[in-house]
């Protein structure tokens, strides 16, 4: 900016909006060195120092973001402007600064310190803006924590579902080993996998009290398909926690409805 006039200026605007945080004397960033280098400026990795004292202001913005159950929610962040080049020499400068926030009536805001500030003036906070700032740090992640938590919730809803499912109608065996009898089923899903010897699939059947039939070989229908078939129990087992009847050979009776 380096400007009194709309140094002046600025300081009225985030006063009169209630957004001015704190002013504050500092010096300049440091500068690099470029050299010419066929057309193109290439930095040539010296660094100068500053010597320029300047008046910064810290002021807040209001940035909306959304909290834990994604309403609209506003917060404040803050902003450094530079204000205006002071003087080379500390003392100087920190007078003239006293000067003007005294004029435009902010001397209240100036936080001056005894020795210079040897950092980047726009990462200066006060204690008070450093506090505030943490406590926003620890809101946000108790609000990621939230959320996280309630996308998993989301995410596993579906697990549930099928957990209380399997709860309210349990899979029992059905039949005895090596017995053939006939079987009311729908195609729960099928998984088509292919090796050396061809193509074989895997079918999950399901009946209407809840029973898991399995039957490897030849596709029997698509997820959904309404089946009523034939077939040998070959064995039972238990598959994560799931009773299963497997059988083979079967011969569909009426098709696929």
């Amino acid at each position: 900016m380096n400007c009194l006039k709309s140094a002046k200026a600025h300081i009225q605007w985030a006063l009169e909006e209630r957004r001015l945080s704190s002013l504050f004397v500092a010096l300049s960033q440091e500068s690099y060195g470029y050299d010419l280098v066929n057309g193109k400026y290439v930095p040539n990795g010296k660094r100068y120092k500053a010597k320029m004292f300047s008046l910064y202001c810290n002021w807040k913005e209001v940035v909306w973001g959304k909290d834990a159950n994604h309403n609209p929610v506003a917060r404040y962040e803050w902003r450094t402007n530079h204000l205006l080049n002071l003087s080379t020499d500390f003392q100087k400068a920190n007078e003239k600064a006293k000067k003007l926030c005294k004029e435009l009536k902010v001397l209240k805001g100036l936080s001056l310190t005894d020795k210079p500030i040897h950092q980047n003036p726009y990462n200066f906070r006060t204690p008070e803006e450093l506090a505030n700032e943490k406590l926003w740090e620890s809101i946000k992640h108790e609000i990621w924590s939230i959320r996280n938590l309630k996308s998993k919730v989301k995410k596993h809803s579906f697990k549930i579902a099928e957990l209380r499912e399997k709860r309210l109608r349990p899979s029992n065996f059905v039949g005895e080993v090596g017995q053939r009898n006939d079987f009311d089923v729908s195609v729960k899903f099928r998984l088509r996998f292919e090796n050396d010897y061809g193509i074989s699939w895997l079918n999950n059947l399901v009946d209407a009290q809840g029973n898991v039939f399995i039957y490897w070989g030849k596709c029997l229908g698509d997820k959904g398909d309404n089946i009523k078939f034939k077939a040998t129990i070959k064995e039972h087992k238990v598959y994560n926690g799931v009773k299963q009847t497997v059988v083979n050979r079967p011969k569909i009776l009426e098709g696929v409805n």
